[in-house]
């Protein structure tokens, strides 16, 4: 297995590291939820007042009711396909994410949500779907001595029975824009002119596959770890009850289409 290690100017990787993590805040469903109350708790009209505490309960009841929440996570995520319906590829591109670094002791991997992407990938590979893996990511720009995620994966890939030889790291990219881009790198490099299929989660797919045409990769998508349910013929009662689950999903999807508008508008996708 050989790692691979792109480098970007530090400034503009910093820049735009601060710059997503501020828009990642403003985008979330409760800062808003927070400004609308302090709005209210402030206005000397009570119709303002009315107004900030009407569109605050609005927003918490249609954002976290399993009934609407999972109609519009529906609409947004990209659905998955059959392992039997999957094509061929010769390269999985796997993005990192659900490892957790700050965890001890140190003699183990911590996974999170997202666990799928790495899982469903060595699924791909032993049904003769892929033929090689690339696991793009290193989220650690705070920190440089944490042991990067593209690697933590790796060894759950090779205890998933997924051959070393047959995983490639590219341990530097930091967020999707890098992914593509130090992957396009890497796949232009050493698989020239193949098929690639990209493995993320169904919310964040349409932001990856953005990300890749524009870094000049053409690849199929294989989405996995969905945030959504299966459409149930009968509506419940409870389907109207607000959840916390339902408000963090909310959150996610909000802050995918907020991070491709964004994307788009900086020319990234």
């Amino acid at each position: 297995m050989r790692i691979f290690r792109a480098r970007f100017k530090p400034e503009a990787h910093f820049m735009f590291y601060y710059l997503s993590k501020t828009i990642s805040i403003l985008a979330m469903t409760i800062t808003w939820v927070v400004l609308l109350l302090f709005y209210a708790w402030f206005a000397k009209r009570p119709l303002k007042k009315n107004i900030a505490l009407s569109l605050t309960l609005l927003l918490l009841y249609f954002s976290s009711t399993p009934f609407f929440v999972n109609k519009a996570m529906r609409w947004w995520e990209v659905p998955p396909v059959a392992y039997s319906e999957t094509p061929q590829y010769d390269v999985g591109i796997v993005l990192s994410g659900p490892v957790r670094n700050f965890k001890s002791p140190k003699d183990r991997v911590y996974i999170g949500q997202g666990s799928d992407r790495f899982l469903h990938a060595a699924d791909l590979y032993k049904y003769g779907k892929i033929k090689h893996i690339l696991v793009t990511g290193g989220h650690k720009p705070l920190n440089e001595a944490l042991e990067n995620e593209a690697e933590k994966i790796k060894k759950v890939l090779v205890q998933c029975g997924v051959p070393d030889s047959v995983i490639t790291c590219e341990s530097e990219a930091k967020n999707t824009r890098e992914n593509a881009l130090n992957s396009a790198e890497i796949l232009k490099a050493k698989f020239p002119n193949q098929k690639y299929v990209v493995i993320t989660s169904g919310y964040h797919m349409r932001r990856s596959i953005a990300c890749f045409q524009k870094a000049g990769i053409e690849a199929g998508s294989f989405s996995t770890d969905f945030l959504t349910a299966d459409e149930r013929k009968k509506i419940f009662v409870t389907q109207f009850f607000p959840t916390s689950a339902d408000f963090n999903d909310f959150s996610s999807m909000v802050k995918e289409m907020v991070g491709l508008a964004v994307y788009t508008l900086l020319g990234y996708a």
